[in-house]
């Protein structure tokens, strides 16, 4: 005798078989899972993508808004490079006209006249004017008897514009000596 038991084929236990004691016991898990979740997860998690969903409607309005604003400033900035390219093509030809007109003859007779000046001079001059160049400068200050040659730092030709304070100041010293 043999206290095995005699091996025997099992036939119950599939994928597809149906087992009515377990389907119910899994309904009512699944509905009270449904419930509970319904009951405590689903409205804070609905609220939460709800505040989601307002936060980014909000952030692409905004960034829409941001858009429109950004072409009009660049449209503006173009405007703004077109004029200012015909405001300088304007500068130039009005300096070319006055370049045109001007007669070496004068400049070359008034620059004789300076040796005959005696009245007090001062020539405030900018160190980094690549138009009026520092050695003008010092050639002017040989030319014209007793003057006195103020240099004027970080300036160039347009030394009123450039340094306005220091060239007052130069002024008011020299108008008062």
């Amino acid at each position: 005798m043999s206290f095995l038991p005699l091996a025997q084929e099992d036939t119950s236990g599939g994928l597809i078989d149906v087992v009515p004691g377990l389907m119910i016991w899994t309904l009512i898990c699944f509905a009270i899972t449904f419930y509970v979740l319904k009951r405590f997860a689903f409205g804070p998690i609905q609220r939460t993508i709800d505040e989601r969903r307002e936060r980014i409607r909000k952030a692409v309005e905004e960034a829409d808004e941001a858009r429109a604003e950004a072409r009009g400033l660049l449209e503006q900035h173009r405007a703004m490079i077109a004029e200012a390219k015909g405001d300088a093509a304007e500068i130039r030809a009005d300096a070319r006209k006055v370049l045109r007109g001007i007669d070496k003859r004068h400049t070359l007779e008034a620059a004789g006249r300076l040796r005959d000046f005696s009245g007090p001079t001062m020539l405030a001059w900018a160190t980094e004017d690549r138009f009026f160049k520092p050695k003008f400068a010092e050639r002017l200050k040989a030319d014209i008897p007793g003057s006195h040659l103020e240099w004027i730092e970080d300036s160039r030709t347009f030394v009123s514009e450039d340094q306005p304070e220091r060239l007052a100041s130069l002024i008011g010293e020299f108008a008062n000596a």
